[in-house]
Order: structure tokens, then C-alpha cells, then sequence
């Protein structure tokens, strides 16, 4: 059996002590140690406050979360941002290579774990456009710089997170602005590579869902379905729903 490595438990949260609606209402589930979970809901519905309370950037009002078994609060704010590898939507964007990008500060010999970064992330075909290929500075702040598009970018900070050695890797819906089957290509691939890998996924699309361990359905603040993608889909509930929407998306 997995050992549990994230638990929450009751979680109560609201931005505005004011206001009567929570954000998360008594949110409760666990990742074991190498699953890859789904987080799942339409927007606004809590999900991505789930992670800003995992790397406490808020407190929660009331319930905890446990890491290792031990509560989240016990642990610096640096000792979390060590142990969890994070990819926000809204990423940083360096006007560095494309390498310095992936990786910034490392050194010569981590050439080949950058390829690697790259290559995970579906970036060949824009490195081969690119005049320095992984040398190229990007943006227009350097008098050689070169623009790219959204989804490049968002693949660049994809590579960013597969890059780092993180214990947990959180991806907040980072590629968005990448078309769906894109998405399900670089989602099904980092699976693949990453099995070992703790990951919690935080998304409003489906495609690679089917492949998830487990998945957690969000709706007002609360957790209305968790499962497996089998379990969830002969549930026909909130999540057979939603697959079966964005089925056309995929097929």
C-alpha cells in the first residue's frame, strides 16, 4: 500500500472574513506518494486556493493540512517551496535563453537534464525554428531577443517544472493557452516519465484525466466527487458529465 504523503482535512477557507461563502468548505482528501491526482472544477470554484494553501501562501480559517504525517505550518516557507516543484498559470517569463529559462542559474553540465526538460515538454519543433536553437535569448529587452508565442512560452515553464527535482510538483493550470490535444499530448507524456513522481494537477480540462490515479471534483468550494476515472465516470455524476463534453475535444 502507498504511503500518504498529503492529507487535508476539513479545510475552511474564505478570502473576506466579511463575506459568508467560502472559497473551500470543508474540503477533505489525501495523495499518496506517487500518485497523479486531478483537481478538478469550472472557474472559481476553489480549486486552485487548495494549492495556495498547500504552500501556505494563506492560512486556512479552520481544519489542516498534513505533510509526512506532519502539520503543514510546522514546516518554513522554504523548506515548502524545496519540496514542492509549482507551475502557476501566471508564470515568470525571462528575457534569458531558452536554457537559462528552463533552468536558471545552472551550470554547463546540466546541458543534457535541460535537453531532456525540453524535449518533455514538446519544445523541439520551436527550438528548431529559434536562430541559437537553446542559446536563443527570448524577448525584446536584448537587441537579439526573440519573441514567441503564449503556448511557447507555457511550454518553456513546463519544461521549467520538469526540470527541478521537486519531492511534489503542483501544475496550476499552466497551459491553458496550449489547444487541447496539445495539452493531453504533454500531460499524457510527463505521466510517462514522471510516474514516480508525486503531481497534482490543477485543471478545468479533461484530457489526460483517464490516466490520473485519482481525481477530485470541485464545485462550490466543496469536494462533491473523488475516484478513479472508472469509478467516477459509472457514477455518472458530475464528472461523467464534464468527460463526456469535452470527449470531442480529444477523439
Amino acid at each position: 500500500m502507498s504511503e500518504t504523503i498529503l492529507t487535508a482535512e476539513n479545510l475552511k477557507f474564505r478570502y473576506d472574513s466579511e463575506q459568508p461563502v467560502y472559497a473551500l468548505d470543508g474540503v477533505s482528501t489525501s495523495v499518496k506518494r506517487g500518485e497523479f491526482v486531478a483537481v478538478l472544477g469550472a472557474n472559481g470554484c476553489g480549486k486552485s486556493t487548495i494549492v495556495k494553501l498547500i504552500l501556505r501562501l494563506y492560512e486556512p480559517d479552520s481544519g489542516e493540512i498534513l505533510l509526512n504525517g506532519e502539520k503543514i505550518e510546522t514546516f518554513s516557507r522554504e523548506q515548502i517551496w524545496k519540496l514542492f516543484g509549482v507551475l502557476f498559470q501566471d508564470y515568470a517569463k525571462y528575457p534569458v535563453s531558452v536554457a537559462d529559462n528552463i533552468a536558471p542559474g545552472a551550470d554547463a553540465g546540466q546541458r543534457a537534464k535541460i535537453a531532456k526538460a525540453a524535449e518533455t515538454s514538446e519544445l523541439d519543433n520551436v527550438l528548431e525554428k529559434l536562430p541559437q536553437g537553446m542559446d536563443t535569448v527570448l524577448g525584446k529587452i536584448a537587441e537579439d531577443g526573440v519573441d514567441v508565442s503564449g503556448g511557447e512560452w507555457q511550454r518553456i515553464a513546463m519544461a521549467r517544472l520538469y526540470y527541478q527535482d521537486a519531492e511534489l510538483k503542483i501544475l496550476d493550470e499552466p497551459t491553458a493557452a496550449i489547444d487541447p490535444v496539445r495539452e493531453q499530448q504533454i500531460y499524457q507524456k510527463f505521466l510517462k516519465l514522471y510516474q514516480d513522481t508525486t503531481t497534482i494537477m490543477i485543471t478545468h480540462r479533461l484530457g489526460a484525466t483517464s490516466l490520473c490515479d485519482w481525481i477530485i471534483v470541485i464545485e462550490d468550494g466543496k469536494a462533491m466527487e473523488q475516484g478513479s476515472h472508472e469509478d467516477l465516470m459509472a457514477k455518472k455524476g458530475i464528472y461523467c458529465e464534464m468527460y463526456e463534453t469535452q470527449r470531442r475535444w480529444y477523439l
